[in-house]
């Protein structure tokens, strides 16, 4: 059970390091290429975390439920942290340039 919980946390925490890197990344660039790292970015870790899910699943003894249940509600708590923390950039670039 713990085994599981740490794995889908952990996969979901790489998956949310590597989506900031990138949108932070992007957000440096023109409008065209945040788009393009945004769009080939979330095919690609998503891509990435059903590659590794399979392999923890299928190779390791950890409970495929608890993994699963853990890496959903984990990315769904990074992905509400992500996206305040982009508004709050966001936000702070645009007091800067007025």
């Amino acid at each position: 059970m713990v085994e599981g919980i740490i794995s889908g946390v952990g996969v979901a925490g790489l998956h949310a390091i590597l989506t900031w890197i990138a949108t932070v990344w992007g957000m440096r660039q023109s409008d065209k290429v945040l788009a393009m790292v945004v769009m080939v970015g979330m095919f690609v870790r998503l891509l990435l975390i059903g590659t590794v899910s399979a392999v923890i699943i299928k190779l390791t003894e950890i409970s495929p439920m608890w993994y699963i249940g853990s890496l959903i509600v984990a990315f769904l708590v990074f992905q509400f942290i992500e996206g305040y923390a982009l508004l709050k950039k966001r936000e702070a670039t645009a007091k800067d340039e007025a």
